[in-house]
C-alpha cells in the first residue's frame, strides 16, 4: 500500500512539473518579463528546465535499465505505457523551459 501511495505522490510531483514549467514559459511569453532582467529570467528558466527534466529522466532509465517499475497491483502493461507517456511529456515540457530560459537570456536588450 505504500508503494501505491509513493507512486501516486510521484504522479503529483511530476503534474506539478509540467505546471510549473508551463506557468514560466507561458508568463514569459505573455508578459516578457519576469524579474526584470532578461540574463537572470534566463537562468532561471534554464535551472528550472533542467531540474524538471531530471527526475523523469532518472525514472526512465530506472524502468529501462533497472527494471524497477510501478508497484505491484497497478503493474499493467497500460499502466507502463501511461506512465512511459507521462515521463516523456515532462521531459518535453522541462526541454520547452530551457529552450525558453536560453532563448531570455540570449536576447539582446
Amino acid at each position: 500500500m505504500e508503494e501505491v501511495r509513493q507512486h501516486r505522490g510521484k504522479i503529483r510531483f511530476l503534474g506539478g512539473l509540467i505546471l510549473l514549467g508551463l506557468i514560466y514559459s507561458g508568463w514569459l511569453h505573455f508578459h516578457f518579463r519576469l524579474t526584470g532582467i532578461q540574463q537572470l529570467d534566463g537562468v532561471f528558466g534554464v535551472l528550472l528546465g533542467i531540474y524538471t527534466c531530471a527526475h523523469p529522466a532518472a525514472n526512465l532509465l530506472d524502468m529501462a535499465l533497472y527494471h524497477h517499475g510501478l508497484p505491484g497491483p497497478i503493474s499493467s502493461k497500460s499502466a507502463y505505457v501511461r506512465w512511459w507517456a507521462l515521463n516523456i511529456a515532462v521531459l518535453l515540457v522541462g526541454w520547452v523551459t530551457i529552450v525558453t530560459g536560453l532563448l531570455r537570456f540570449s536576447a539582446a536588450g
